[in-house]
């Protein structure tokens, strides 16, 4: 418990919390929200229909919520954990869950590398989704980047055998940082991208404006955790 990740991989700025988000976020985080904890939690338990889910996927770092959203509503037999820092995004997905009765979704408004290291256990988790991680591009900043090889690893162990990664960016220096850091893991191999038709993230969209190539990555777990 005495851990501690010096580094962040983010800067909390003043969001643009409306009192509609403000709502949302006070009004319905205890009913579809998980509380950090340094207990692990039973994932599979957490579905709503009274059943275990089929698959466990958590998204880090979703943003506004376009692809976990869009995910959970075509599969509602799965259970979706999103992790996200920023109260704004947080706000935005519990109102747009909440609004569509989307039951099989929770989030956790904490420091992913924290979230994941404490509250997810070894070989549980059937799928992790990064879309367009922050990149830091100043090679001064390189140090800040979410995927380093020792959280790509906490991911690795956390990930069931034949539970995969999936990362997107568009950067293509933190493309050979994060490939790098995968096949570095001996349990790890390429795989291919497992979602089709993924929604287009307003991040995706920068980087498309921008000429940047999209870097679609995707490794499977090939067995359990030592």
């Amino acid at each position: 418990m005495s851990e501690r990740r010096e580094i962040k991989s983010y800067v909390i700025r003043g969001g643009r919390m409306n009192e509609g988000r403000r709502r949302a976020l006070e009004g319905l985080y205890d009913h579809y929200g998980l509380r950090f904890s340094y207990e692990a939690i039973q994932c599979e338990s957490l579905h709503p229909e009274g059943q275990s889910a089929a698959k466990v996927i958590v998204e880090i770092g979703f943003g506004t919520g376009e692809a976990l959203i869009d995910s959970a509503a075509r599969n509602p037999r799965n259970l979706y954990i999103g992790i996200e820092v920023f109260p704004a995004g947080v706000a935005t997905v519990l109102r747009e869950i909440h609004e569509r009765e989307i039951r099989n979704v929770r989030v956790i408004m904490h420091d992913a590398v924290e979230a994941v290291r404490y509250m997810l256990p070894d070989d549980s988790i059937d799928g992790f989704h990064v879309f367009f991680p922050d990149p830091w591009p100043k090679k001064k900043h390189h140090k800040r980047r979410l995927l380093s090889r020792s959280f790509v690893s906490l991911l690795c162990r956390r990930l069931k055998p034949g539970g995969y990664l999936y990362v997107v960016t568009d950067w293509d220096s933190y493309a050979t940082q994060i490939l790098d850091a995968c096949n570095a893991e001996g349990t790890m191999v390429p795989a291919a991208a497992p979602l089709e038709g993924r929604p287009e993230t307003k991040y995706e969209k920068k980087g498309i404006a921008l000429s940047h190539e999209i870097h679609e990555i995707a490794y499977i777990k090939t067995s359990a955790s030592a």
